[in-house]
């Protein structure tokens, strides 16, 4: 019994600890102005547990609706390349981004693990 119990603990608990890690790209949100996941040039669905990292320093929003859209005022200020955590609400699925200065390309994944 002891064997078994060993084995099942070998194969199994890798699977856990690499599912845990893994990050699946959904899309890319590109804007000189602001620009949200449904009006980028390749629009997709924000996931509900995400992350987004942008090239360059970029301020963040969500929004209700496809039209959603971000400004200094009521955005999050994320560095370039750095990583932030989204959850995403039924009301909340969109995500708006404003780039501080230039072009921003935000990536956005999606977390298979909150």
């Amino acid at each position: 019994m002891k064997r078994i119990l060993a084995v099942l603990v070998l194969v199994v608990l890798p699977a856990q600890v690499l599912a845990a890690g893994s990050d699946v790209y959904v899309g890319t949100i590109t804007a000189t102005t602001t620009k949200n996941n449904a009006n980028t040039t390749t629009p997709f669905t924000m996931p509900k547990y995400g992350a987004v990292q942008c090239d360059v320093a970029t301020y963040l929003c969500m929004g209700s609706s496809s039209s959603a859209t971000c400004t200094a005022a009521a955005g999050e200020l994320l560095d370039a390349n750095s990583i932030f955590d989204i959850d995403a609400t039924p009301t909340y699925r969109y995500l708006a981004i404003l780039p501080v200065t230039g072009t921003a390309n935000c990536k956005v994944f999606e977390r298979k693990t909150k």
